[in-house]
């Protein structure tokens, strides 16, 4: 357990807050939603982070991240009475896979073809996972609230 407390697993919470806080206002995100931008960056990649440490692959760790993150954004829009956009792009910055595209087009150009597919398929699977996480937890969201609502109608008009 102590390989998991690294000093680069700290830089990488310092970045993702960075990122997150970055992509928020490049993205015009209101200042006093700053912090919870940051905070999701944070989470969403500890949750990545821990889910690949223990050696689930990187698919489950994009799309459980990615889950959490939207989960998140679902939870504080409610809360802040915001859109869940405005946290759910920030939030998701940490886990999407750039150095996968980097690593898989320098490599084509290099013509080390092997290398390069390897690299397109983690990064497709990256990708798979955020989009997966990212559809699965708002449906369910939705599905969940919406019964609530209309069991909740339901017994007032029977009362």
């Amino acid at each position: 357990m102590s390989d998991f407390f690294t000093l680069p697993f700290f830089t990488q919470l310092v970045m993702s807050a960075l990122g997150s806080i970055g992509f928020a206002m490049i993205y015009r995100v209101a200042g006093k939603y700053l912090p919870l931008a940051a905070l999701g960056g944070v989470l969403t990649f500890a949750v990545y982070y821990t889910v690949e440490f223990f050696g689930l692959g990187v698919f489950a760790a994009a799309t459980f991240s990615s889950a959490f993150s939207a989960l998140f954004s679902e939870i504080f829009a409610k809360i802040k009475r915001a859109p869940v956009s405005i946290f759910l792009l920030p939030c998701s910055i940490p886990i999407v896979p750039g150095s996968g595209l980097y690593y898989t087009i320098a490599n084509f150009i290099a013509k080390d073809f092997a290398a390069a597919w390897h690299y397109l398929g983690v990064t497709l699977g990256i990708g798979l996972g955020i989009a997966c996480g990212i559809v699965v937890v708002p449906v369910l969201w939705h599905l969940i609230f919406g019964a609530i609502t209309y069991l909740g109608k339901r017994k007032k008009k029977a009362e």
